[in-house]
């Protein structure tokens, strides 16, 4: 086989595995799209820990959506030598079917504590109708 040949036969391998990576990654997100098409609610959620040389990490999000409600909720935090970081993120849509208007929202802080100092922040906005 000629140098070209050989070439141009990987070329193809890594094509083919390319495709088949493609389409194994993209298989759960077509599945999901299809389940929520059809559903009157939804969720997710996800919960990491780990401990090691370096330090704890937590991680854990929740997100929802029900009867035009959503919901976005995430908690995270990570020490170790360096220090700690703690944060949190809410976001929110309603879709006022309760005595309220519409109204949508987000909130979120950061707190880090580490040997150069001390640092907090929130933020937040929010829309209301009535």
């Amino acid at each position: 086989m000629s140098g070209k040949a050989r070439i141009h036969e990987e070329e193809s391998v890594r094509n083919l595995v390319r495709l088949a990576a493609a389409t194994a990654l993209s298989l759960p997100v077509l599945v999901g799209a299809a389940g929520l098409a059809s559903a009157d609610s939804a969720g997710y959620f996800g919960d990491t820990v780990g401990v090691g040389p370096l330090g704890l990490v937590y991680d854990d999000t929740d997100s929802g959506v029900h009867d035009g409600d959503a919901f976005y909720h995430n908690q995270h935090v990570h020490t170790g030598e360096l220090g700690t970081f703690v944060g949190h993120t809410y976001s929110w849509v309603d879709d006022a079917d309760d005595e309220d208007g519409p109204s949508a929202g987000h909130y979120g802080d950061a707190t880090s504590i580490n040997p150069l100092g001390f640092y907090t922040h929130s933020h937040g906005s929010f829309a209301d109708s009535d």
